[in-house]
């Protein structure tokens, strides 16, 4: 499945993409910041439309979530013209809690489209989230109160002003339960406890300070309970709790960021002391030459035989090489002449006399000879140095590839293991059909085929006799499949089915679904789940495998439920009657409403009145409608069922009723109290 994530709140982004990422869902987040994880595609913010058109031509996305927060009007309106064009299965809005025209505006529009179009479109309320320690998110109230109270700022915070947190993780599997179950209502969720700003800088003083823990308000979950009820959801984080952990997280973070920036510093420093070190160390020790020539030189013999700049030559050569050498060479050179002048020596002489030229080309080669000698030594202890970091990264560079490809092997073990795809995984969601109702399992099978086979075109047809009558089909609105077929008109899939195996549309057959199986119980075909326009890169051996478990599954459901009925007809049933009893009416009755709300199935409610004897009506009603269709009575009235049917395909069956002289009025709900 491919799902694109849209906002600004990076650490909302970070968390749904990689819940939806455990999953096994390839993911792409369109934000400000480009978020550097491998397992994402980052596409920038922009106002420029083209790009947006190119993301999802090339793309197609199953699902859009929509962070709503600080994001212009413009953006969402072309999102949902996209997805709307593109046909994305379903769009989630995450809104945050916002007063801004901005913000209002993109929740207008967001309905007045849902409203305009009829697609499934989600929208999640949520106060305030906390959880994540990102020094760059500015609006993270939790994270700007520990900031505070680290740095002893003294604010007035509100105290009046309530509002439910909750933490991104929770906030992420809420998000992805939305898309698991494919809804398409209203929520608002929030954790289990309602603070103010005052609040959490009591808990957070209390916590630094490990005073007596500060208890929060609680929160009556009733608000979203049936979110709860819809998808299984529970709060797995308390702000009470997290607070310690949040504070730790910054205090390390923080740590992490003074250190880089006292690092960067101590490196500059280090770079300026490394570059004029030789130069001072050179005219110190030239400025200590130049006291020791002049002062002790006249009394004491020694320094008259010894030529202190010929050792100040060789000594700054041999620390800190050539260049440092040809300097001391140099200054050698000046201090000779200043020596020669001092003595009444001219200019001219100096560099007449040869022995004053000789003594200065002596330092100057010096210099030079000791220089190089230096410099030699050091570029091969460099070059020794060099070979050796060059071995021992070569071994690190081995050694990441072993620990990578470890690391790889473990994480497609355990995607083997969770994926969405997996047995196991197949298998958890299979057990939700672990009812004893038909019709229940057929309605909840097309979820979880259109979960696992990323489709959206799929239909159950029950077989009576030669004909196949539409059972359920997909929430597609473009998708309207036929309601009745006759099982001579699958052409080649005719033969398949009749030898109980799984028909697939190799031929590309544009009258015959993608692909067709039987669910058989007793050696007898009694329901046919077709899909259609499966995309041609998946009419692969491993879809096709796929299919076959999926459906292989579901049958065991099947058969087990209708194992049920048959053995439970004496309780459903009134004796020698085609009329279910009450509470197997309402119950049938409540699975088909739920069909309708979801938009896979129709159905028409008759009211007949019951003046004839009860066994009489059951042949005369039997006769009059079809064997997908129930009847039942409640109250001294007969109620039928009309499956896959709408009030003006239902003026068929009236008619045939009014004929045998009963008097029938189509209704919505059966009556409590006649």
């Amino acid at each position: 499945m491919k799902i694109l994530i849209v906002g600004r709140v990076d650490s909302l982004i970070k968390s749904i993409a990689h819940r939806f990422y455990k999953e096994g869902s390839k993911v792409f987040i369109l934000s400000d910041d480009e978020l550097r994880e491998p397992y994402y595609k980052n596409y920038k913010l922009d106002s420029l439309n083209y790009k947006y058109d190119y993301i999802f031509k090339n793309t197609h996305f199953d699902k859009v979530i929509y962070i709503n927060h600080n994001i212009e009007s413009s953006i969402l309106l072309n999102i949902l013209e996209l997805s709307k064009t593109y046909e994305t299965s379903q769009i989630i809005m995450v809104n945050l809690k916002n007063k801004s025209k901005e913000h209002i505006l993109c929740e207008n529009i967001f309905r007045e489209f849902k409203r305009l179009y009829d697609i499934n479109m989600s929208i999640l309320y949520i106060d305030r989230v906390y959880g994540e320690v990102n020094l760059k998110e500015k609006e993270d109230i939790v994270l700007n109160i520990i900031k505070d109270v680290v740095d002893n700022k003294n604010k007035n915070y509100d105290n009046r002003l309530k509002n439910g947190y909750i933490h991104y993780l929770d906030v992420a599997e809420a998000v992805y339960l939305l898309s698991k179950y494919n809804k398409n209502k209203e929520y608002y969720i929030c954790g289990y406890e309602l603070a103010s700003d005052k609040d959490i800088y009591n808990l957070v003083l209390s916590t630094i300070k490990n005073k007596d823990s500060y208890t929060l308000e609680k929160i009556n979950t009733k608000g979203f309970k049936e979110f709860k009820e819809d998808t299984n959801f529970y709060i797995k984080f308390s702000l009470g709790k997290e607070i310690i952990t949040i504070y730790n997280k910054y205090i390390n973070e923080s740590n992490s960021t003074e250190k880089i920036k006292a690092i960067k510093k101590d490196k500059k420093q280090n770079e300026f002391i490394k570059v004029t070190k030789p130069y001072v160390e050179n005219i110190g020790m030239f400025l200590i030459v130049c006291f020791i020539s002049s002062f002790l030189s006249k009394n004491n013999s020694i320094f008259t035989i010894i030529d202190l700049k010929i050792i100040y030559i060789i000594v700054i050569g041999m620390m800190h090489g050539m260049k440092q050498s040809v300097i001391a060479s140099i200054l050698s050179c000046l201090l000779l002449i200043l020596n020669q002048l001092s003595q009444g020596i001219s200019i001219i002489s100096i560099f007449v006399l040869s022995q004053s030229l000789v003594q200065m080309l002596m330092y100057v080669l010096l210099g030079i000879y000791i220089g190089y000698a230096s410099d030699f030594k050091n570029n091969q202890i460099k070059e020794l140095k060099r070979i050796n970091e060059e071995k021992d990264s070569k071994y690190e560079f081995l050694e990441d590839i072993y620990n990578s490809t470890y690391e790889e092997k473990r994480e497609l073990e355990e995607k083997v293991i969770s994926s969405k795809d997996s047995f196991g995984k197949i298998y958890s969601y299979v057990k939700e059909l672990d009812s004893l109702k038909p019709q229940y399992i057929l309605r909840s099978s097309i979820d979880i085929m259109e979960e696992f086979l990323e489709n959206n075109n799929i239909s159950i047809y029950t077989l009576n006799n030669d004909y196949l009558r539409l059972n359920v089909k997909s929430n597609n609105k473009g998708f309207n499949p036929l309601k009745s077929i006759k099982i001579n008109d699958l052409y080649e899939a005719k033969d398949k089915l009749l030898n109980k195996e799984i028909y697939i549309n190799k031929n590309l057959n544009p009258k015959l679904p993608s692909m067709v199986a039987p669910i058989v119980k007793d050696n007898k075909i009694i329901s046919i789940i077709m899909v259609d326009k499966i995309k041609f890169s998946k009419m692969n051996l491993y879809y096709q495998n796929l299919f076959k478990v999926i459906v292989s599954l579901i049958e065991t459901s099947i058969i087990k439920a209708y194992n049920y009925e048959e053995a439970t007809i004496k309780q459903r049933y009134i004796d020698e009657t085609i009329f279910l009893r009450k509470e197997y009416l309402k119950s049938a009755l409540k699975v088909c409403e739920i069909s309708k709300k979801e938009k896979k199935s129709d159905y028409t409610l008759l009211k007949v009145n019951m003046l004839n004897d009860i066994n009489y009506l059951s042949k005369e009603i039997s006769k009059c409608i079809r064997s997908t269709d129930l009847a039942g009575v409640c109250n001294n009235h007969v109620y039928i069922i009309l499956n896959n049917t709408n009030k003006e395909e239902s003026s068929v069956v009236v008619s045939r009723l009014i004929g045998k002289n009963l008097t029938v009025k189509i209704v919505d709900g059966v009556d409590e109290d006649d």
